[in-house]
């Protein structure tokens, strides 16, 4: 574990200090396997759990270590705040008051989750971009595969997402969406533009190889085709739940202070937030043909497919009031 004392933990929680290590070890053992492992990976996280500061990368090590524990401790707050408003015993489940200290209110601690839980998504986000600047200085996890999997997308974090199309919280909504942003590149990015020019942007994104001035540019185009898909093939997925329940709407924010008025988007206005976006998709990703057809030279792994663009047609010859795709 990453965080192994009380002083550690009173560090990098907030929590006051009657709360003791052993109190939170299974929680903070819960959320190091949940938020650090799908990151970091199993090696270089038991590298970090090992050190001494005798290793060969000692500073990257206890720099690295740092971040993580930042991560740890929002969110073993927001996991343990439930467990310690309640004591279990044989009696059954009991509310934890006294007269000097009153439990909070439903509200209160709702809150207090939500902070939690919106801090530890910043560390996190910090986190990866930490990781992906430094990585030569860490082996062990560019060689995991967790690396891996966090390195085959054009848009790798939700900071970078963030860039091309503002949310609320960045990092949740981008591994929310995240597999079907993978379905957009393999579905439709890569038909669009071709399998081999797909597969040799995709070595050289993964650090393999050096961008040029146009395939930088291509990549920023193509980035903003898949924001806009990814969106419009994910949105639907995002205000429902799968779980022992069957298939649940996720509507409940009314109880959370500051969004006493958000309720969910009828389907009038997800159906045109959709559309929206499948529109602008379009238009990048023919932004994103056509400058590959005008700089051939620049993307010799790409072959001109029969019809290379779909575009919008806005009136006709004859008047008819018929419109159509061509």
């Amino acid at each position: 574990m990453l965080i192994k004392d009380t002083a550690t933990l009173l560090k990098y929680t907030g929590v006051i200090n009657t709360v003791k290590f052993n109190e939170m070890e299974l929680t903070i053992d819960y959320i190091e396997k949940k938020q650090l492992l799908p990151i970091v990976g199993w090696d270089l996280y038991l590298e970090l759990d090992k050190y001494d500061g005798n290793e060969a990368n000692a500073e990257n090590l206890a720099e690295l270590r740092e971040y993580c524990r930042k991560v740890i401790g929002p969110y073993a707050c927001a996991a343990y705040a439930p467990k310690v408003a309640v004591q279990l015993s044989s009696a059954g489940m009991q509310r934890i008051e006294s007269e000097n200290a009153k439990s909070a209110f439903a509200y209160q601690e709702k809150n207090f989750i939500a902070q939690q839980v919106a801090e530890g998504d910043v560390a996190i986000e910090t986190l990866v971009q930490y990781l992906f600047k430094y990585k030569a200085s860490f082996q062990t996890w560019t060689d995991s595969e967790e690396f891996k999997e966090m390195s085959k997308l054009f848009i790798k974090s939700g900071a970078e997402f963030d860039r091309l199309y503002k949310t609320n919280q960045p990092w949740r909504f981008y591994w929310a969406i995240r597999f079907k942003m993978a379905e957009v590149e393999e579905l439709s990015i890569k038909n669009a533009i071709t399998k081999p020019l797909f597969d040799a942007l995709k070595v050289k994104i993964a650090g393999d190889g050096e961008l040029s001035e146009n395939e930088s540019a291509l990549i920023s185009y193509l980035k903003k085709a898949i924001v806009y898909q990814t969106l419009a093939v994910a949105i639907p997925h995002l205000n429902v739940r799968i779980d022992e329940n069957g298939i649940t709407i996720i509507s409940d924010f009314g109880s959370i202070q500051g969004k006493e008025s958000v309720k969910a988007a009828d389907d009038n206005r997800i159906s045109k937030l959709i559309d929206s976006c499948q529109s602008s998709a379009q238009m990048w990703l023919t932004k994103s043909v056509e400058f590959i057809a005008a700089n051939p030279s620049s993307f010799e792994d790409w072959t001109a497919p029969a019809q290379t663009a779909t575009t919008n047609k806005t009136g006709n010859e004859t008047n008819t009031g018929v419109y159509a795709m061509i």
